[in-house]
């Protein structure tokens, strides 16, 4: 729980200087009585009345859909990076793939699907779409580099109005429990062709439609802090099975956004991989859901050439700040010197 303001000690110098005025109605404003029930009440008008959200990054779309700001200006393009650096990023990530390969590592770029290039058509009118966007100078330029990628993006657009079940939920900014079972399906048939294992078996015996929203299916619904709760569409929550015996679990290191949260919440690459290990921004290291330390702290060479997969997932949200520090770092400390020096 944050720390709260102290009433102030009045004194002529703080009165003069109107520090003590700031604090004052800073401490007022904290602890007028009902607060948080005034708070909710602003909110609920602010939604109801005006279709406005104070929740910070989150947008109310049409048809009451709730979208993530940053998605949605990665989507129309406002945030463009540009096409060197990301040629450059792109070259440098094909040397890190080879350098991998030396040490008998596979590397694999994910593009998760985006909610807003999903409900692209339900984004308010007033977000003016760019000619070029980050994630299609990504992908053309990813044509004929050699890397391994999937593009969980564009699949997603096809499989639109196709599934049994939402892939996005109307509240949340990432996928649904059931789109993240069918990228977890299609993403462990990709490493099984480029591993050439066999991966223990992944699938799902019955599915659960639920008013109740779970994981993170509610997580923008929740910041509009209303006095009551959004309207949901009910979603589908699979219940996973796995036969892991005789069967090869990988050694693998994921770096990515959010979206790889979603793996890991449901158990399932804990289950199917040898251990689930999460570098959450390539800042935090998760192991099964738990911190596990910083990654500035260990040996990132004898980190990432002591596994068969090293997976770098990104998605629309956060193509501004990808690949997190990663290429440099690689460089820096995993390349031959004279090659790091170029």
């Amino acid at each position: 729980m944050a720390d709260t303001t102290k009433c102030p000690v009045f004194t002529l110098n703080a009165y003069y200087t109107s520090e003590f005025q700031h604090v004052f109605q800073k401490y007022t404003e904290e602890n007028i009585g009902f607060r948080p029930a005034l708070i909710k009440l602003r909110n609920q008008f602010d939604y109801s009345v005006f279709n406005y959200t104070q929740a910070p990054g989150v947008v109310i779309g049409k048809n009451g859909m709730l979208f993530n700001i940053s998605c949605i200006q990665n989507c129309r393009g406002s945030v463009f990076k540009g096409e060197e650096e990301i040629r450059a990023e792109i070259k440098r990530l094909k040397m890190i793939q080879n350098e991998l390969k030396k040490h008998d590592v596979d590397f694999l770029l994910i593009f998760a699907p985006g909610k807003s290039t999903f409900y692209s058509e339900l984004i308010p009118s007033n977000y003016r779409q760019r000619p070029v966007t980050n994630y299609q100078a990504y992908i053309e330029n990813l044509s004929g580099s050699g890397i391994n990628f999937i593009d969980m993006n564009a699949w997603f657009l096809k499989l639109k109005g196709k599934t049994k079940y939402p892939l996005y939920p109307l509240n949340g900014t990432h996928w649904s429990v059931y789109g993240i079972a069918l990228a977890a399906d299609s993403m462990f048939r990709y490493i099984e062709k480029l591993k050439k294992i066999d991966l223990p078996g992944f699938s799902w015996d019955r599915v659960t439609m639920s008013d109740s929203m779970q994981y993170s299916d509610n997580d923008l619904g929740e910041l509009l802090n209303l006095c009551r709760p959004v309207k949901q569409i009910p979603m589908a929550y699979p219940h996973f099975i796995y036969k892991q015996e005789e069967k090869n679990r990988p050694r693998v290191i994921a770096i990515g956004d959010s979206y790889w949260w979603g793996f890991t919440s449901t158990g399932i690459t804990a289950n199917v991989f040898a251990k689930d290990r999460y570098w959450f921004y390539f800042r935090d290291m998760k192991e099964n859901g738990k911190q596990a330390g910083l990654v500035a702290n260990v040996n990132l060479k004898e980190q990432l050439f002591s596994q068969d997969l090293v997976i770098l997932m990104v998605t629309e949200a956060t193509y501004q700040l990808f690949p997190f520090g990663f290429i440099e770092s690689f460089f820096k400390k995993c390349m031959p010197p004279v090659t790091a020096g170029k």
